[in-house]
C-alpha cells in the first residue's frame, strides 16, 4: 500500500520538485512573478521566487509523469490505485494540487516573516501533498488513514530528496545541515531504543496474544515487569552497570531512579488490564512513535513555542503519527481522531512525570469511557 501511494503521489512530487530543478530553463522561459509584485498588508503575497513559468513546469511535470504512468499501466497494474485512461485529468489535478499547496503555504511564510527558502517544518514537507490529496478528491479520495500515511511519507520523502539534493548541489549547505538537523539527529539518537524495543514489544504483543491468548500475554507482560524490577534494583540499587540497559534512556532515571522501560511496560500491563487489547496496543503505539517523534520533530524544526519546552511542529507531529499507529488498531475514524487530539494534549502538558506510564494508560482510559 504504500508502494501504490507514492505511486500514486508521483506527478505530484515531481510537479513540486520540477521548478526547482528547471531553474536554468525559468531564467529563460519566465521570471515574472506570480503575485507580480503586489503586497498584501506591506509583505508579499507569495515572493519574487514563485515564477509563472514555475507554475507551468510544474503542472506540466504532472501531466507528462500522468501520461507515462497510462502508458506503464499494463505493466504496473499491480501497484496503481488508478487505471489512468483519464490520465490528463489525473495529472492536471496533482500538478494543479501540488503548485497550490505550495503557494498557499508560501502566502503564510511570508505573512511570518519566513524568508524564501528557510525551512518550515512541517508544512514545507506536507503542502504539495495536502494540496494534491485535495485537488484529487473529486475524482479519487484513497480515505483519511491513507491520506495520513500519504502526508507521513511526503515528510519523511521531503527530508530525504533535500539532503540528495545537497549532495547533487541543487540546494545550499546552509539550507541543509543546519543546527536543527543537528538536533534532530541527536535527539532520534535517544529516542531510538524506544522505538526499536516499543515495535517489537507491540508486534510480539500481537504474536503471543494470538498464539497464546490474551491471558498469556497478561502474565507474560507481569513476569516481564518483575524482571526489569529486578534489573533497576540492580542498576539504581546496587549501581551494577547493565550493559545496554543503564545506558538506554534520559540519564536522570540512569543514577537512582525507575527506568522509562518498567513505566512503558507498566503502563501497557495497566492498559490491557482496563481497556482491553485494542485500545491499549493503540495508546501504547501512540507513546512510542507519537510521542517519541514529537520530540524529534520538536527539537529539530520547533519554532513556535505552546507552553514551556514543547513547540506547535512537535504537537502537530505528535497527533499526525498519533493517529497512524493507533489506526493499525482502531477502525472508528472519530474515536481514533479524538484519542490522537487527547493524546497530543496530554503529552503537551505533560511534564515531571514518567511519561511512559500515563501516556499510554491516559489514552486507553480516555479511549474506553469514550468507546464503551
Amino acid at each position: 500500500m504504500i508502494l501504490k501511494l507514492i505511486y500514486l503521489l508521483l506527478p505530484a512530487a515531481l510537479a513540486n520538485m520540477a521548478p526547482r530543478l528547471m531553474t536554468p530553463l525559468l531564467s529563460r522561459l519566465a521570471l515574472t512573478p506570480i503575485d507580480f509584485g503586489w503586497q498584501f498588508r506591506g509583505k508579499p503575497i507569495f515572493g519574487s521566487h514563485k515564477t509563472w513559468g514555475g507554475l507551468l513546469l510544474g503542472i506540466m511535470a504532472a501531466l507528462l509523469t500522468g501520461y507515462l504512468q497510462f502508458l506503464l499501466y499494463p505493466y504496473l497494474r499491480s501497484v496503481a490505485l488508478l487505471d489512468y485512461s483519464n490520465w490528463s485529468i489525473i495529472g492536471l489535478l496533482l500538478g494543479s494540487g501540488a503548485m497550490a499547496g505550495d503557494l498557499i503555504k508560501s502566502f503564510f511564510k511570508r505573512r511570518m516573516d519566513i524568508k524564501p527558502g528557510q525551512h518550515w517544518v512541517p508544512f514545507d514537507e506536507l503542502d504539495f501533498a495536502a494540496g494534491a490529496i485535495i485537488f484529487l478528491s473529486p475524482v479519487y479520495f484513497p480515505g483519511w488513514i491513507d491520506a495520513l500515511l500519504i502526508l507521513a511519507i511526503s515528510f519523511l520523502g521531503h527530508i530525504l530528496i533535500n539532503l540528495l539534493g545537497f549532495y547533487l548541489n541543487i540546494r545550499r549547505k546552509s539550507e541543509i545541515v543546519t543546527p536543527k538537523y543537528h538536533a534532530l539527529v541527536e535527539e532520534l539518537g535517544k529516542k531510538m531504543g524506544r522505538l526499536i524495543a516499543g515495535t517489537f514489544l507491540v508486534l510480539f504483543s500481537m504474536y503471543l496474544k494470538n498464539k497464546y491468548g490474551l491471558d498469556f500475554l497478561k502474565n507474560f507482560l507481569f513476569f516481564l515487569i518483575l524482571f526489569f524490577l529486578f534489573l533497576d534494583y540492580l542498576r539504581a540499587g546496587l549501581m551494577i552497570k547493565i550493559p545496554f540497559y543503564s545506558q538506554w534512556g534520559n540519564i536522570n532515571y540512569e543514577k537512582n531512579e525507575v527506568h522509562p522501560a518498567t513505566f512503558a511496560l507498566l503502563g501497557l500491563s495497566l492498559a490491557l488490564q482496563i481497556a482491553g487489547f485494542d485500545l491499549a496496543l493503540a495508546a501504547f503505539s501512540m507513546f512510542v512513535w507519537g510521542d517519541s517523534l514529537a520530540a524529534v520533530i520538536g527539537r529539530g524544526f520547533g519554532r513556535i513555542k505552546l507552553f514551556k519546552t514543547k513547540t506547535w511542529e512537535g504537537s502537530l507531529a505528535m497527533f499526525l503519527f498519533s493517529m497512524m499507529a493507533g489506526a493499525f488498531f482502531i477502525k472508528v475514524l472519530f474515536l481514533l481522531f479524538v484519542l490522537s487530539v487527547l493524546a497530543t494534549l496530554i503529552e503537551l502538558f505533560l511534564l515531571r512525570v514518567p511519561d511512559a506510564l500515563v501516556l499510554p494508560l491516559s489514552i486507553a482510559v480516555l479511549g474506553k469511557l469514550i468507546g464503551g
